[in-house]
């Protein structure tokens, strides 16, 4: 995992153990084995404009137990060289090959495809009025 974004994740692993905390709620940090608190990792795809963004089509990204797409998207976009891009708004997201909305749980080795927007249509260059009647 590159390092912006293993620092992303601790500073969300962070927040979210605070907020946990306050809720009253001590589950999230309750270890499964051992003493040692054991999370998810997630295969990544990286489609179009995003493989640019992150220098690669795939990667692994590891996430707290019950962690959901949202939570991805957020520690990725933490990460990126430029997290305010209109990108982030507009992406599609597939979990093991299907349409996926922000809510979706992940679980361990699950696929989590990134699916940038798409433009496409008339060239202008070749298209005339004469041809749109």
């Amino acid at each position: 995992m590159p390092k912006e974004l293993r620092l992303a994740w601790v500073a969300t692993m962070l927040e979210s153990r605070k907020q946990t905390q306050l809720a009253g709620n001590q589950s999230w940090n309750s270890p499964r084995k051992r003493g040692i608190l054991i999370g998810v990792r997630i295969h990544l795809l990286y489609f179009g404009m995003l493989k640019d963004l992150f220098g690669a089509e795939r990667d692994t990204l590891e996430l707290p137990p019950g962690a959901r797409v949202a939570d991805a998207l957020r520690i990725l976009r933490s990460g990126a060289s430029n997290p305010q891009s209109g990108i982030w708004d507009s992406l599609a997201v597939a979990v093991n090959r299907e349409y996926a909305a922000s809510s979706t749980p992940l679980h361990e080795a699950d696929e989590l495809a990134l699916l940038p927007p798409v433009s496409g249509g008339l060239d202008n260059d070749r298209t005339t009025k004469a041809d749109l009647r």
